[in-house]
């Protein structure tokens, strides 16, 4: 994290935790499912897969088998089609779920510090290189001002840090100037001619978007603080 600097905190998401458990009449025994998003799902984050899972397994003694995902909506559609039965979720992936099934509810969420949720937060940042952060400031202060026209990275579009809350914060920041007074949150999703990026990749997860960052194949990008 040396090599970057963070800049323009776009939004703070409330950590709402999800996941949803059921038992499978006679077949108690069997493995829960337990699917993960695309930023737990990487090999270093296996010991922190094998730690919840042995608490779900302790307390319901059954045994708890990984779906690993690579795309947000994979994750997403598993829990509603009850081919999981347990999901790590972000507030928009637990709405998007309970939406389009009922069977999805949350049984238990992050607390801050205080143990309670009024501190229970996380923020989403805008990150750009060490050594190209002097082309983001303005009057000896970082801007999103100079994103505008520079190949941009987001993690999904299912993603709550990683697109929600930095796309609505740069368009609520970038439709104030006659130039973009009509632009959409949506209007970010893709670049080119007309389109206040030049080209918008998404990262499949925060790391990967940080790594586009990283690689130089974007000039800035969208990720959360936990995360990376």
């Amino acid at each position: 994290m040396k090599r970057f600097i963070l800049f323009a905190c776009v939004a703070v998401a409330l950590v709402a935790t999800a996941g949803t458990v059921w038992a499978n009449g006679s077949a108690e025994k069997k493995p829960l499912v337990w699917v993960w998003l695309p930023n737990d799902s990487p090999p270093e984050s296996a010991q922190f897969r094998q730690a919840m899972d042995k608490i779900v397994s302790d307390a319901t003694g059954r045994p708890v088998q990984d779906k690993l995902t690579t795309d947000y909506n994979i994750a997403i559609q598993a829990m509603v089609s009850d081919n999981a039965a347990l999901a790590l979720f972000g507030p928009y992936q637990y709405v998007k779920c309970s939406a389009l099934s009922k069977a999805v509810v949350p049984i238990v969420t992050n607390s801050g510090d205080s143990g309670t949720l009024s501190d229970a937060v996380y923020y989403s940042r805008i990150v750009v290189k060490s050594e190209n952060a002097s082309q983001y400031m303005k009057d000896g202060t970082y801007s999103l001002d100079n994103i505008a026209g520079k190949i941009f990275s987001f993690v999904s579009n299912s993603s709550t840090s990683g697109f929600l809350f930095p796309s609505s914060g740069v368009a609520a920041y970038f439709s104030k100037m006659s130039q973009w007074s009509s632009l959409k949150q949506s209007d970010l999703m893709e670049g080119g001619q007309g389109k206040l990026f030049s080209q918008v990749l998404f990262g499949g997860s925060h790391q990967g978007s940080l790594a586009n960052v990283i690689s130089g194949k974007a000039d800035a990008g969208a990720c959360d603080d936990i995360d990376t």
